[in-house]
């Protein structure tokens, strides 16, 4: 019981920290720091509790089938960002945060609403 209560604490500190850095833009600046300092930590708290790496889904099994599966669409996309811009295809935004930006600004939507957009 005490274990699966940290792995819903786990959970939902995964789920919370990336929103809040979303909605932040202080957090947002730090967003690569605090995700890394967030994994380290859950992972100590983890270990402190004894649960078990397969509990957390770090395991060697079935290693070789799901890079297998993976692959082609990672071969996709390697693929296409080296070809889109030989072949001059550019598009007008760079990342999902310009995205969004550019999607209130233009249609002059209420920040929150790309969340129902998802």
């Amino acid at each position: 019981m005490k274990k699966n209560f940290v792995l819903v604490i786990i959970a939902l500190f995964y789920i919370a920290i990336p929103i809040l850095i979303m909605f932040s833009k202080d957090l947002f600046s730090y967003k690569f720091y605090l995700l890394i300092i967030l994994s380290l930590l859950l992972f100590i708290i983890a270990k402190i509790f004894k649960i078990k790496n397969k509990h957390l889904g770090i395991t060697k099994s079935n290693l070789k089938i799901s890079i297998l599966k993976i692959f082609p669409i990672t071969l996709l996309c390697l693929c296409l960002s080296f070809l889109l811009p030989v072949l001059h295809v550019f598009f007008r935004i760079n990342s999902i945060q310009t995205f969004f930006k550019a999607l209130v600004q233009e249609e002059n939507l209420h920040p929150n609403l790309f969340l129902l957009i998802l």
